[in-house]
């Protein structure tokens, strides 16, 4: 797992991440029902958008450019960029697969010596199936755990 946090040495970094993952269910329940958790889109979970799957999201509106399609025609790259963020907002609004596209919480961990970060813990799956929790990584602040998922994806 790589640091995710510069101002800790190594050393410190795993620790706080040994601790987090010792805890994680625990930490996850109780930054979760306290601060509530987030949802994160990333991007290896947007789906491909082939023409079918295009039109029948209704997001093209010329009687033209639908013709074209039915016809045969490839979605376009703008096309194809207007469907995955319409896709991924319908996610963050709680329309997505709770087995596929993870759940996050933001939990700070201190290894009692002085040493504080954020984990990033992430849930998928629901409690009729199976729920898996894991930690993504040790982070300086919210700020910078968010950032780091906004690189991969989107989140709410």
């Amino acid at each position: 797992m790589p640091d995710k946090r510069s101002q800790l040495s190594k050393a410190d970094s795993k620790r706080l991440a040994e601790y987090a993952e010792n805890r994680i269910d625990e930490l996850w329940d109780d930054y979760a029902a306290r601060e509530g958790c987030g949802i994160w889109v990333r991007h290896e979970d947007e789906p491909s958008v082939d023409t079918e799957t295009l039109l029948d999201s209704g997001l093209i509106e010329k009687e033209e450019r639908i013709a074209a399609l039915e016809m045969g025609g490839n979605p376009t790259a703008a096309e194809v960029k207007a469907y995955q963020e319409w896709w991924s907002e319908s996610q963050l609004e709680g329309d997505g697969d709770a087995d596929k596209i993870p759940g996050y919480a933001l939990a700070v961990v201190n290894d009692g010596d002085g040493h504080e970060g954020i984990a990033l813990i992430l849930r998928t799956g629901y409690s009729f199936s199976r729920i898996t929790t894991w930690l993504e990584g040790i982070f300086g602040s919210n700020e910078e755990a968010i950032a780091w998922m906004r690189k991969g994806g989107r989140c709410s």
